[in-house]
């Protein structure tokens, strides 16, 4: 059984990286960086510079919050399960 689980995350990785090296195969021309280009000031953005988001899919918008709050959310769970079923083993082997 795990074998075929080893098999199973090796193509799977296969076949996530294969359509990514090709891509980059192909020659492109340089970036160059303008002055214009950057912000004012340097590289670096100054806090509350920006502009607020407009649309729910922008930077700092609703969906990336509720993104966040999802994941979040799914990983709270994802402890809380493992922490329950562990303390359920342990209390069925009498150590707890």
């Amino acid at each position: 059984m795990r074998t075929l689980l080893a098999l199973a995350v090796v193509v799977a990785s296969l076949v996530a990286v294969g359509p990514v090296a090709a891509a980059q195969e192909t020659e492109e021309e340089p970036v160059t960086i303008t002055q214009a280009d950057q912000p004012a000031g340097g590289i670096i953005v100054q806090p509350n510079s920006g502009v607020a988001p407009d649309d729910p899919g922008d930077r700092g918008g609703a969906l990336q919050l509720t993104l966040l709050a999802l994941i979040l959310g799914f990983v709270g769970v994802a402890f809380y399960s493992i922490r329950r079923s562990s303390r359920k083993a342990l209390a069925a082997q009498g150590r707890a």
